[in-house]
């Protein structure tokens, strides 16, 4: 499990650091700790981590521990973010970026370990939620969550899916119909035969057309129109995971 600590406190990265090492040693897990004294730092140190769970503090210089969170979230759905303050008002602002939790410092042992056991629950289940895939060699794993559509062309796919820099395609050699099943559980819906769609990034749906939130237009086919809208409701409802 890899977990970040982000405040311009070196008592409280010190402090929480503690906390976690003695989390991982009594339920026997695997952890990775980095602390960082700034959201730049964070954002210039973190191209290439995918943290499972991020402590960070409210109050900091320059961007704000709620500004990162903001920025993180456009492209990463999957991170458990626990905001630390001195303040208990603040902890409002956590529903904006959909906040783990929260702790008050000083932060208190029991509160940190009771975070960490909802954190680690919460990255297995994205973790079985992900996608692996083989593309120029590389082996590649994207979250569910961050796809927005997989047309089929030809002999590879089209996948789009979003990152920190916006989006990204990605072109992996296997047949729709395999990605169909590998992905059944989640939000994806074959609106054509040639597309799937994953429905919490549909900003509105015609008669012939899914409109998506980077603006790309899907086409409908007529056979699955029914089932699309049916599903797009039941997902928005709450029914569909």
């Amino acid at each position: 499990m890899r977990i970040a600590i982000c405040d311009d406190e070196p008592a409280q990265v010190k402090l929480l650091h503690r906390y976690v090492q003695k989390w991982a040693e009594k339920r026997g897990i695997a952890v990775e700790i980095y602390g960082f004294a700034s959201a730049e730092e964070y954002l210039m140190q973190t191209e290439d981590y995918a943290f499972d769970l991020l402590f960070l503090d409210i109050q900091m210089q320059a961007i704000s521990g709620v500004e990162l969170a903001k920025d993180l979230r456009r492209h990463d759905q999957a991170l458990s973010i626990v905001f630390v303050t001195g303040i208990a008002d603040h902890v409002f602002s956590g529903y904006e970026v959909s906040a783990l939790h929260y702790l008050i410092k000083p932060a208190k042992e029991e509160d940190c370990h009771r975070c960490l056991d909802l954190a680690y629950a919460r990255a297995k289940e994205y973790k079985e939620r992900v996608l692996l895939f083989t593309q120029d060699g590389e082996h590649l794993r994207l979250p569910h969550t961050a796809i927005l559509f997989i047309e089929a062309t030809g002999h590879t796919l089209r996948l789009v899916a979003s990152d920190k820099d916006g989006y990204r395609e990605y072109h992996p050699r296997m047949s729709l119909t395999d990605l169909e099943q590998e992905l059944e559980g989640s939000s994806f819906y074959r609106c054509h035969r040639s597309y799937l769609v994953n429905l919490r990034y549909i900003t509105r749906l015609t008669n012939s057309e899914a409109i998506l939130d980077d603006g790309s237009s899907l086409p409908i086919s007529r056979q699955n129109r029914e089932g699309l809208n049916q599903a797009f409701i039941a997902y928005y409802k709450g029914s569909l995971p």
